[in-house]
C-alpha cells in the first residue's frame, strides 16, 4: 500500500485542483491579474525555490487549460494565458525550450 504524501503536498496539490477548477469562471480582468501576480512571484522567488514555484504555476495553469477546454467555453479565453503571459514577458511560462525537464514534459 503507497504512503501518503505530505500534508504539504496535498495541500499544494489541492490548491491547483482548485485553481484550475475556478479560473474559467472568472473575469477576464482578474485572470490577467492572476498571470501577472504569477510573473511577480516568479520574479522575487529566491534561485533555491524557483524551479518548484515554476513547477507548481505551470501545473496550475495546466489545470485552468484542462477545464476551460473541458467547458469548452469556446469565448478565445484558450489563448487568454498564453497571450498574457506573453505580454508580460514571463520568459519562465514558455516551456518549449526550458532547462527543467519537467516543465518541458
Amino acid at each position: 500500500m503507497p504512503t501518503p504524501l505530505p500534508l504539504g503536498v496535498s495541500v499544494i496539490d489541492a490548491a491547483i485542483d482548485l485553481f484550475g477548477f475556478l479560473y474559467p469562471h472568472i473575469s477576464t480582468k482578474h485572470r490577467n491579474q492572476l498571470i501577472e501576480h504569477f510573473t511577480e512571484c516568479l520574479k522575487v522567488t529566491k534561485h533555491a525555490r524557483k524551479e518548484s514555484v515554476l513547477v507548481n504555476i505551470f501545473c496550475a495553469i495546466l489545470c485552468a487549460m484542462r477545464c476551460i477546454r473541458k467547458l469548452n467555453t469556446g469565448s478565445g479565453s484558450e489563448n487568454s494565458i498564453s497571450k498574457r503571459a506573453e505580454d508580460r514577458g514571463c520568459e519562465e511560462l514558455k516551456t518549449i525550450s526550458h532547462q527543467i525537464v519537467v516543465v518541458r514534459i
